[in-house]
């Protein structure tokens, strides 16, 4: 154990810098019968960290290894040290294998607040309490947290894109990041009308929060969640009206009438999605 916190050392990482809590106790004291101090695994500059792309066990730290591809091409890193989103490392790579970044994006998951994108630190922020909020609303261990992560991170990622290529902004970001999340994931992710379904009935969900909606409901960036629930049926229906007839539901899903514009809107934003990102895009 003394030769492995050594070989730390050496690299230049911190131990004490990947755990925490109690954990870090247990640090202190194996350092100590090693004949090192944290004082010594200090570093004057902190380092950028990325988790592995496998699920991670809440009981066990994960020992991350520093980026070894400084001076490579920008591109999205997960910072955790020990994570109960078990998703986000596959859906991070997922990202990074299909799209370029002008810049390095850092998401984060334990912090408190969002989903948000900082523009400013280029920091997406995923807090592990979202996992909560997703199962409160399906009320099952089923619920489909995965699914609604992957869409949430994906919307976060057209705010990025945004923030870091100037492209042309037709409508409100919050309906197009929305738009880019159907796009991606009915096109380059197997079975991603069952995701982005998913995504769709969450938002629903969270619209019965609301008996009736008060005036500054009308005032945010982002469209009703009654209206992000019906738009986002439309993507998947649009995508492929045979294989998703059973949306039309005049009472639970689409009406006939607006069901007859949904493939039309779909490629209209499928054309304007990909065409913006075809020299961002790596397959």
């Amino acid at each position: 154990m003394c030769r492995s916190i050594a070989g730390f050392l050496r690299q230049g990482v911190s131990p004490g810098k990947l755990i925490r809590g109690s954990a870090a106790v247990l640090l202190t004291v194996v350092l100590a019968s090693c004949g090192l101090s944290e004082e010594q695994s200090e570093l004057p500059q902190a380092v950028v960290l990325v988790q592995p792309a496998v699920p991670v066990s809440i009981s066990e730290p994960v020992v991350h290894n520093p980026d070894e591809s400084q001076g490579s091409e920008p591109r999205m890193v997960l910072r955790s040290v020990i994570s109960r989103d078990k998703y986000l490392p596959e859906q991070v790579d997922f990202i990074n294998k299909l799209l370029r970044f002008k810049k390095t994006v850092t998401v984060l998951n334990e912090v408190e607040e969002g989903p948000l994108f900082d523009p400013d630190t280029q920091e997406i922020w995923m807090p592990g309490s979202f996992a909560d909020v997703i199962e409160s609303y399906f009320g099952t261990r089923n619920a489909p947290v995965a699914d609604v992560y992957l869409h949430t991170l994906i919307h976060e990622v057209g705010h990025v894109l945004y923030s870091q290529y100037d492209m042309p902004l037709l409508a409100r970001e919050e309906d197009a990041a929305d738009a880019l999340a159907s796009v991606l994931l009915l096109e380059y992710v197997e079975d991603g009308a069952r995701v982005v379904l998913n995504a769709a009935e969450m938002f629903g969900l969270e619209s019965e929060r609301f008996e009736r909606q008060e005036e500054p409901d009308f005032w945010s960036e982002h469209s009703l969640d009654i209206q992000r629930f019906h738009t986002t049926l439309c993507h998947v229906y649009g995508s492929d009206p045979e294989a998703h007839a059973d949306l039309l539901d005049a009472e639970n899903g689409l009406t006939q009438a607006r069901a007859q514009s949904c493939q039309y809107e779909y490629e209209r934003i499928r054309k304007g999605w990909l065409g913006i990102l075809k020299p961002y895009l790596k397959r």
